[in-house]
């Protein structure tokens, strides 16, 4: 999900101009020719990789050209993603290449398609989508470990996930209200 929403996303701000364009190209064919279905890159250091670009769209939203060249490796890791599912070489790299090319072509034809205060927006969202794909494997792998320790004890699984339920809704309300400050600049 978060290579397929990160693409597109990542992949209007490649309209910008030339220079953008050419990054994101350069991301899609290096990424594809270097990265492979059994050396992918850990999804801990792609979700931190990913919500940092967003963050840096944010706060610089001239930073077109990083954003650009990460939307192409997102797309070519898309296209590993899609092989492991079991398509092959050519449809997987034409599936993962059509998202980019498609957002760049309606951003470019249609003005309202992706207006600058919708992309920050969606970049706030990858910025949520990559840390979640950063953290919640450790997490998930925190709870597994508290629940064998704890077997013994009353506590049950339900009492760690209402504790993460409300630490991810105060996260949320946070980054919003960060968001909203920052807009107001």
């Amino acid at each position: 999900m978060l290579c397929g929403l990160g693409t597109a996303i990542f992949a209007t701000s490649a309209a910008a101009n030339r220079v953008a364009f050419g990054a994101l190209l350069l991301g899609f064919a290096g990424g594809a020719a270097v990265i492979r279905p059994p050396a992918l890159p850990p999804p801990a250091w792609t979700g931190c990789a990913v919500a940092v670009v967003a963050a840096i769209y944010i706060l610089r939203p001239g930073a077109t050209v990083a954003t650009a060249f990460c939307g192409g490796l997102l797309a070519a890791i898309l296209n590993v993603l899609l092989q492991i599912q079991g398509l092959t070489w050519m449809p997987a790299l034409i599936l993962s290449g059509i998202v980019p090319a498609l957002a760049v072509y309606l951003t470019r034809r249609l003005p309202a398609f992706a207006p600058e205060a919708l992309r920050q927006e969606a970049m706030l969202v990858i910025i949520a989508l990559g840390l979640a794909v950063a953290i919640i494997p450790e997490i998930s792998a925190g709870w597994q470990s508290a629940l064998v320790l704890n077997r013994s004890q009353a506590i049950g699984a339900e009492q760690f996930v209402a504790n993460w339920v409300f630490v991810l809704i105060g996260v949320s309300v946070l980054l919003g209200g960060c968001f909203s400050l920052l807009r107001r600049r």
